[in-house]
């Protein structure tokens, strides 16, 4: 599931990350944060809402914050991601992002 708030993705460009995803349970959520709440708050609230009724221990919510161009996860997943999101993070701040969710997709689904 990809929610482009931002409309930083084409159609095309979300069709691929969702299709990337397959059925794994991991969602991208960009949006320009400028509220007073943090990323990690945001992509917390999200994370509870998205899998709400999820069953399994395996979510993912990618947070990634336009406005930063910085990445924030919440995950059930018992990996070490810090070194996928400073990676990350550098091709958002290229602004190439399709590219850096693909690379974060590709780390969780593995």
């Amino acid at each position: 599931c990809v929610c482009d708030n931002s409309g930083v993705f084409t159609p095309e460009d979300i069709n691929s990350l969702e299709e990337l995803c397959g059925d794994k349970n991991i969602s991208i959520l960009a949006t320009k944060n400028s509220s007073e709440k943090s990323d990690e708050e945001i992509c917390g609230d999200y994370f509870k809402r998205r899998f709400a009724d999820s069953d399994t221990s395996d979510n993912t919510l990618t947070f990634l914050n336009t406005a930063t161009d910085k990445f924030t996860v919440v995950t059930d997943l018992t990996k070490d991601y810090e070194n996928q999101i400073q990676s990350c993070n550098k091709l958002a701040a290229a602004k190439n992002y399709t590219e850096a969710c693909k690379s974060m997709i590709t780390f969780f689904v593995e």
